[in-house]
């Protein structure tokens, strides 16, 4: 189960550009949340705890309590408008969750096993290809990441999407929808074992090379 985190909101009355922009001078930051039968709701949070929050990788994939007074409201995040040049959250969307509903959600690849890889002990290079995948669950069952064990992975090896060990809960859905099984992980081979494999094949091709007086 995924780490629970809790964030103190308080509901807004003003929309628009420059709305926002006093909101974020005010030390806040401007979010909206939606879904289910209550309607949007525009809310405002800390800028501050936010960014702490952030820090966190697995923050972005949770299960969040929203606190708004004595309202309590369970959402995921779906939308986190940032500003480029300055690294600075300007907006945030909020979705609310049911208890007995699905809900769809990237979550983070994590690697184990590295020391342990006969591939990476031979000096093959590590190539992670896919660090985030979606799955669906319950919310009660959302993961804070799915780990991938490497430790027996060889030179050459690949693993794929359809590789990874799963709760029995959760689903990966570009599986489920018929999607290519993408391979996450490989280990190749060490760069100069291929720049001396490759300086052979051309000496070889030379070497068929005949010449005519």
């Amino acid at each position: 189960m995924s780490t629970q985190y809790e964030l103190n909101v308080q509901t807004r009355d003003e929309k628009g550009t420059a709305a926002g922009r006093r909101i974020r001078h005010q030390g806040r930051l401007p979010a909206v949340v939606y879904g289910g039968k209550s309607g949007n709701a525009q809310i405002s949070v800390d800028q501050l705890e936010i960014l702490l929050k952030l820090e966190d990788s697995s923050f972005r994939s949770s299960v969040i309590s929203l606190r708004n007074g004595k309202k309590r409201e369970k959402v995921i995040i779906r939308d986190i408008q940032m500003q480029p040049q300055k690294h600075r959250v300007l907006h945030m969307d909020f979705q609310r969750i049911k208890a007995g509903e699905a809900i769809h959600l990237p979550v983070s690849l994590h690697l184990t096993g590295e020391e342990q890889s006969p591939g990476l002990l031979e000096g093959g290079l590590l190539s992670h290809l896919i660090t985030e995948v979606e799955i669906s669950c319950l919310p009660d069952d959302l993961p804070d990441q799915l780990t991938i064990d490497i430790s027996k992975l060889e030179t050459g090896d690949v693993l794929h999407l359809s590789d990874i060990e799963l709760p029995e809960t959760v689903e990966l859905t570009a599986l489920n929808s018929d999607g290519e099984d993408l391979a996450v992980v490989t280990i190749m081979a060490p760069k100069a074992a291929v720049e001396e494999s490759a300086d052979e094949e051309e000496e070889e091709a030379g070497s068929d090379v005949v010449l005519e007086d």
